[in-house]
């Protein structure tokens, strides 16, 4: 693989197979995504997914992984990436059971602030879920694959589910059949939110077609009356990221801000979550 080695296989997906590689330029430890023919059997496609490649290598930000490069290994298209050591937030959750909120607040702040990075870079991640958010020992977390896309919306991601799990992240305007734009970033990251906050998905598995139909007609979830130490202001603020008009929907930096200054009351207060009301004189 030119410059690469692969030393081992770090897991595998819908889209591909993730390894460890050496890489001798860099002299350092990388992951290689080598993803599955079939997605990249379009020259289009093939031609897309390099020059994204191209212009995610120039960005730089702390809670975003970093893109080295791309290219081919036979008929094998495959993407070069920073190695992040850690766990997706999809398992990390799943084996330790619902984390507090302080520990989510600051999950959610940091891709928050991943998210308004590439928005401010007119980038969509498109994929936004939590097997694509990954957390290191120390609480760090980067985000994943910003801005791949392959055929028929399937997304590089690092989670090892099918689209039928990823579907689960929709907005309701997915249905347009419209290029993947900002707002969808955030009702993704809302709904991320909600899971991560009540320890469980917010509907069952669906197939692609039916959980869209449901975003559309169906209200959106709400931590209200589910979760008791929700504060106000973040069912608010839940409320207003799962706005279903993605023109009210708020932005990347509005949902980052107001998760950052909720972050810190609840830092402050440690317990309660919700302040009590004041004595009347």
């Amino acid at each position: 693989m030119g410059r690469y080695t692969i030393v081992s296989e770090l897991g595998r997906g819908a889209c591909g197979v993730v390894f460890r590689a050496r890489d001798s330029a860099l002299d350092r430890e990388v992951a290689i995504r080598v993803l599955w023919p079939h997605l990249t059997g379009d020259r289009e496609v093939v031609g897309r997914l390099h020059r994204e490649v191209e212009v995610l290598c120039r960005l730089s930000h702390p809670n975003v992984v970093k893109i080295l490069g791309s290219g081919t290994i036979g008929e094998r298209q495959f993407v070069a990436l920073e190695l992040v050591n850690g766990a997706d937030l999809g398992r990390r959750t799943g084996q330790a059971g619902r984390p507090q909120m302080e520990e989510v607040l600051s999950w959610l702040t940091q891709a928050s602030e991943a998210l308004a990075y590439l928005h401010e870079n007119r980038i969509a991640h498109r994929g936004i879920r939590p097997g694509n958010l990954m957390v290191d020992p120390m609480g760090h977390l980067t985000v994943m694959d910003p801005g791949l896309a392959l055929d028929a919306g399937l997304l590089v991601s690092t989670e090892p589910d099918s689209t039928v799990g990823a579907a689960r992240y929709l907005p309701p305007e997915a249905s347009r059949n419209e290029p993947p734009f900002l707002p969808q970033d955030v009702w993704a990251l809302a709904i991320t939110a909600h899971e991560l906050l009540t320890g469980s998905a917010w509907c069952e598995p669906l197939a692609t077609e039916a959980m869209v139909r449901r975003v559309r007609t169906d209200p959106p979830p709400t931590l209200e009356g589910l979760l008791a130490e929700a504060p106000a202001w973040l069912i608010e603020l839940q409320r207003r990221a799962l706005e279903k008009d993605p023109e009210k929907r708020l932005l990347a930096a509005d949902y980052r801000d107001s998760l950052a200054e909720g972050l810190t009351m609840v830092s402050t207060q440690r317990l309660p979550v919700r302040p009590r009301r004041p004595p009347r004189p």
